[in-house]
């Protein structure tokens, strides 16, 4: 026997149609726009990369050796810089080196860029990291706030009697630093922007031409100007 619907039951049905497309519409929307914010930062890094350090795409050996190291940055690239992105799949097996990541675990990573530029005594280390929430993101720029501790640190420096340094430590959601001391360099730039971080270090001598690239591959990331804050020229 055919059923009839009243227009009552055919209105309910519409609302709850159109409800459920806005629901869909705006979920959607909340995805596509965190790997946007995601690609844009990951270009950046990567664009500073090549200009200002004749980076290019690290090779599927070396890719591999990285995963096997679960993603520590460290050691040599004989002076070339590399870069590779990896996401959720590449990372499942990974235990992220504590040191380098802190208490982070895979699951918690969607995407993250890395970049390496290294001899045997100076680095440039870069990575974004979007991970599945804007608390893991905190959790892991505290976290690096924690293990550099620049109280300390500025007691240290300002103990020497060949050094100057300057830091960046007014905004809640950035943390830079540059050191020259006795004869050494060491740099480090942290910023969370949602579920975005992106950290960069520095380490190693100032006659080096890989400092005047670390100040260049900052400036045109558009990270903290090094140079100019180590000068005191920083604008706001």
């Amino acid at each position: 026997m055919l059923k009839l619907r009243t227009s009552g039951e055919m209105r309910v049905k519409r609302i709850a149609a159109l409800a459920l497309a806005v629901m869909m519409t705006v979920g959607a929307a909340g995805c596509s726009s965190s790997g946007k914010k995601f690609k844009k930062a990951e270009e950046k890094l990567i664009a500073a990369a090549e200009n200002c350090c004749d980076a290019a795409v690290m090779g599927k050996s070396l890719r591999k050796k990285y995963t096997k190291r679960n993603l520590k940055l460290s050691g040599s690239t004989d002076g070339e810089g590399l870069y590779a992105t990896y996401n959720s799949d590449d990372l499942e097996n990974i235990e992220f080196d504590e040191r380098d990541y802190g208490e982070l675990d895979s699951e918690d990573v969607k995407n993250i860029t890395v970049f390496l530029k290294s001899d045997s005594s100076n680095m440039i280390t870069a990575r974004v990291l979007e991970l599945k929430n804007k608390d893991a993101a905190q959790e892991l720029f505290d976290y690096y706030k924690d293990m550099i501790d620049l109280d300390s640190q500025k007691h240290k420096w300002k103990r020497s009697s060949d050094g100057e340094f300057a830091t960046d430590e007014d905004k809640d959601d950035t943390l830079a630093f540059i050191a020259l001391v006795d004869g050494y360099c060491k740099s480090g730039y942290f910023h969370v922007d949602g579920n975005l971080l992106t950290a960069v270090s520095f380490t190693g001598y100032p006659e080096n031409d890989l400092l005047e690239e670390y100040y260049d591959f900052m400036r045109e990331a558009e990270y903290t100007d090094m140079e100019a804050l180590l000068k005191g020229d920083l604008e706001d």
